[in-house]
Order: C-alpha cells, then structure tokens, then sequence
C-alpha cells in the first residue's frame, strides 16, 4: 500500500516535470515567434520611413531640397527608394548645382523683403536655426544644416508658390541687376521692405514695375512712392519706439534716427518716410532685432491704437 503511494507520487512528478517542460517550450516558442512578428514589423514600419544621405533625410525633405533648392542627388533617390527595399539610403550623395545659391537668395528674399504680415512661419522657423535678415541663409549654411533649411521652407507654402513661378527667374534679375528706383536710388531690395513693411504704394505699380522690367526697361528712377493710411501708422510706432519706449533694445536705432535730425520734437512721420526712404530701412535695420516688429502689423495697429487712445 505504502509502495503504491510513493510509485504515485512518483508519477506525478513525472507527469508535473513534463508539463512544466511543455509549457516553458510552449512559452519560448511562442516568445521566439512573437520576437520575429515584431522585428518583421518594425521592418516594415521602418520601410516606410527611409532615410537618406549621411544626414538621413527625410523623403518630404528630400523634395524640398530637389525641388526648391535644386539639389541633386547620387544616384538618384527616387530611382533608388523604388528599386531598393531600404530604409537606409545613407549611402546616396546631395549635392547643390549651378542654380541654387539662386534659389538661396530668392528664399532669403521672400523671407525677410517681400514679406507679408500674414507670411512670417518660415522667418520665425529659420530665427530659430540661428538666422535673421542680418544673417541670412547662405550655401554653406544650407549645406551644413540639410534638414533645417528643407524644415524652412516646409512652414510655408507661400514661398514654395513663389519659388515654382516661372517668373522666379526675372525677380532674380531684378534683384541682382544696376538698375535703381526712385529718384533716392532705392534697390529692389529696399522698394519691397517699404511696400510689404510699410505699405508705401508706388507709380507705376509694384506689378507694372514688373513687367517694365520683363519688357527691357532699366531706368526705373521715374518711380514715385506714396504714404498709405497704414504707412501713418507704422511712423507713429516707430516714432513711439525709438523716442518714447526708448527700450534699450532700440538705442541703436534711436542713435540713428538723430543722425538725421529726428527726435521726439521731430519725429518720424510718413511724408518723412517717402522723402526718407533710405534712412527708413536704415534706422528700421539698426532697431531691435532689425525692426523685426514692423513684419507684425497687428502689432503696429495694436501700439498706434494704443497711442491714439491716451
């Protein structure tokens, strides 16, 4: 009877062994092929997230760089993400051509001269890479800095549309070429940041001044500039920052609007401005961060209300 006991007990712990071995094997087996279900699956997640260049870019910033920085590649990166099951393409070459320190400085120009209030993401995004309009974008920079310069231009669509004109290729002349406006002998540059800062209208029209241009025309020092409602606005406001705040932010720019006889006496007004318009850009650039406050007109109308109302 004893025997029979301990030859039960004996099975038992036969029985208990082996379906401890089958469940630890049940367990690693299940295990081994939960791991391989994962790394399948992190395969394919990664597949659909390639990479590219030693940078590893992104396929969205591949296309910017191709499309609005004329960028080539080596071999070619769509070619090879079609043909390859990636992800990792860091073995493909970027490289700038011939026509983008171009590209370079027409972004810089839609960044910082022809800007409208309602277009500043890009020059916000780029501030924060360490750019400004004293310090521009430039094809080193864009080189060492792939994916923040691909980053830029992904925060705005307006100059991506800009960038696709055909015509991208005569704003460049125009930016680059002798010919002067007004008879202060303004750049190109300094006749946008007076329309989209300022407001400042002119004649011919900022668009038939264009097009003259197209047509041939250089001598362009008939152009007449006129204050707008807004352009009253904006003196009012600098004429408030630079004499009244007077934050030390802006003593750089209070300094250099005494160079030319201004002070709180006689302050900036508008018909100052369109007989100024040089001095304008100049004392605009030498205030707190480059008079990054008149590419905001709310708050121009938000200080010039302020004033109006004491």
């Amino acid at each position: 009877m004893e025997k029979e006991k301990v030859n039960k007990r004996k099975k038992q712990i036969v029985i208990g062994f082996l379906v401890f071995v089958l469940c630890v094997f049940g367990i690693g087996t299940g295990l081994h092929f939960y791991h391989e279900y994962q790394e399948e699956k992190e395969l394919e997640e990664a597949k659909r997230h390639p990479y590219f260049t030693e940078d590893h870019l992104t396929v969205s910033e591949m296309h910017i760089l191709r499309l609005f920085y004329y960028m080539d590649t080596d071999p070619y990166y769509v070619d090879e993400a079609l043909e390859k099951e990636g992800p990792d393409f860091s073995y493909i070459e970027i490289s700038p051509t011939e026509d983008t320190e171009k590209m370079i400085t027409m972004i810089n120009y839609y960044m910082y001269d022809r800007v409208f209030f309602q277009q500043t993401a890009a020059k916000e995004y780029a501030e924060k890479c360490g750019l400004s309009y004293g310090n521009r974008m430039t094809l080193d920079w864009v080189m060492d800095h792939l994916s923040e310069a691909a980053q830029i231009l992904d925060q705005s669509p307006f100059i991506q549309d800009n960038l696709r004109s055909n015509n991208i290729g005569i704003y460049y002349n125009m930016l680059l070429s002798d010919p002067t406006y007004t008879s202060y002998q303004l750049s190109y540059r300094e006749l946008a940041n007076l329309y989209t800062l300022f407001n400042v209208e002119m004649t011919p029209k900022w668009n038939e001044i264009y097009l003259q241009f197209k047509e041939g025309q250089r001598d362009f020092t008939n152009v007449t500039l006129q204050a707008t409602e807004y352009t009253e606005k904006a003196a009012t406001a600098m004429n408030w920052l630079l004499f009244e705040e007077a934050a030390p932010e802006n003593a750089a720019g209070t300094e250099k609007a005494e160079e030319y006889g201004l002070s709180k006496e006689n302050p900036v007004t508008a018909e100052w401005i369109i007989t100024h318009p040089k001095e304008t850009i100049e004392i605009k650039n030498a205030m707190e961060n480059y008079g990054d406050i008149f590419y905001y007109g709310d708050k121009i109308e938000e200080i010039y209300n302020e004033i109006r109302s004491q």
